[in-house]
């Protein structure tokens, strides 16, 4: 049996993006689709490529396989479809998993021979070999991946099927699932309905000695959800002598020994979602944990502790005017915020953010390959869609000048180089976005 697993990019960035002609992903190597390689029952002796479109450049007339897995994306969900066109014209079966599947499940079958619902560890195994027998079902859902994940037989991720030197940051691991927030704009409640899981710290530790290197990424949502398992997996990595990267959200304020063992055990960056600067905006999208006030503070403890602090930034709430973008950035200038991403606010299908939106008749058009971040795909409250739109690119040109980067990054040394790198991407990715998107 030969099966292809396919991560495809958004239509915005295939084929003439900056990162495939030079072959480097800027940021993390994909695990879900290496996970998938390493279920594939061993009975079935099958030949498994593994396809990252981002560093990859694909022409699917010279694909041979019997099934093809396809990893969709709302932004990438009319490409994956016309991709399965094709391919099932051609009599490969098309197997459609992944985030927008999941939340459009109605959509998505319509436009493949099986879709996989959720977490993949019980269902993914059972649909190949149902494939195998002849006997493919339509639907595969996630009952029984708690079970795996949680427990020592969970396969690390079959890191050889992937160009691992195209990234930079390869090493990637999944210590914990889901989150307890239910936050309105995003995805992970719909998709996650186990709410928080946890590997054992054992198995973590196993799997972190047998990568290539000490530079470590965790792909966890919200791995701080349950603190004291957060910090008693830093204490027993701190004799690895590893440099790793996760997310953290602002939660993590009241708890300095968090701090203490996260510099102790080689944390040299974080993830934040801060959202936005106006508390109203905040509260409203249920993540009332956020406290604008203690933002500066969290900024603060991160850099004693020697991490850098990747912010993150949504902008069209329906509490942002015309100020926003001038007050974002003066905010992120002040409090020395590392490094910066911005997004507009996107409701996604099937979040609370979506829903609202579409019941007050505010959602512009389901061109879900416009749902990317980039685009402005429903009415703001406050400003013109144009306005957000155009606010957005020039706050993000702002913000990654020379003049803001060095008032960002002056007064804190460590990690230079790693900071610097980290600007000059996004500077670089957000000319390629100005230019290249509609």
């Amino acid at each position: 049996m030969k099966i292809i697993l396919f991560l495809p990019n958004t239509t915005s960035h295939k084929n003439d993006s900056i990162w495939v002609k030079k072959k480097r992903r800027m940021g993390y190597a994909p695990t879900s689709l290496t996970l998938l390689s390493a279920l594939v029952p061993k009975q079935l002796n099958a030949e498994v490529r593994v396809i990252d479109e981002a560093v990859e450049s694909v022409d699917i007339d010279d694909w041979s396989a019997d099934l093809v897995g396809i990893s969709v994306l709302t932004a990438n969900a009319p490409y994956a479809y016309a991709l399965s066109k094709k391919l099932r014209k051609r009599g490969i079966t098309v197997v459609l998993g992944g985030v927008h599947t999941t939340l459009m499940p109605e959509e998505a079958i319509q436009n493949a021979d099986a879709i996989v619902i959720g977490y993949a560890e019980k269902s993914w195994p059972q649909l190949l070999l149902d494939f195998s027998n002849g006997r493919l079902k339509k639907v595969y859902r996630p009952e029984g991946w708690k079970e795996v994940f949680q427990g020592r037989a969970m396969p690390a991720p079959d890191r050889s099927k992937l160009h691992w030197n195209q990234y930079i940051l390869p090493n990637r691991i999944e210590a914990t699932r889901g989150c307890y927030n239910k936050c309105s704009f995003c995805v992970i409640p719909g998709f996650n309905q186990a709410h928080f899981s946890k590997r054992p710290i054992d198995a973590i530790i196993k799997e972190i000695k047998q990568m290539p290197s000490k530079r470590v990424a965790f792909l966890d949502s919200s791995p701080t959800e349950d603190i004291e398992y957060s910090k008693a997996l830093m204490k027993a990595m701190i004799p690895l002598k590893i440099k790793w990267y996760s997310c953290a959200t602002t939660k993590i304020i009241n708890d300095d020994e968090w701090f203490e063992l996260a510099r102790k055990s080689g944390c040299r960056g974080v993830l934040t979602g801060f959202e936005s600067i106006n508390q109203q905006a905040i509260n409203d999208t249920r993540k009332r944990f956020n406290k604008v006030e203690r933002y500066g503070e969290l900024v603060r403890k991160l850099h004693d502790a020697k991490i850098s602090i990747l912010g993150t930034f949504i902008l069209g709430f329906d509490h942002d005017d015309h100020d926003v973008f001038d007050a974002t950035l003066e905010f992120v200038n002040s409090v020395k915020i590392d490094i910066l991403h911005f997004a507009i606010a996107t409701p996604f299908p099937g979040t609370p953010f979506y829903n609202k939106l579409l019941n007050e008749n505010r959602i512009l058009h389901q061109e879900w390959e416009k749902y990317d971040g980039h685009h402005v795909v429903f009415q703001p409250n406050k400003l013109s869609p144009e306005e957000l739109r155009n606010g957005f690119f020039e706050l993000h040109r702002r913000a990654h000048s020379y003049r803001s980067i060095y008032k960002r990054l002056s007064g804190a040394y460590h990690s230079l180089g790693f900071r610097l790198i980290a600007n000059w991407g996004f500077r670089l990715y957000g000319k390629y976005q100005m230019n290249h998107i509609a």
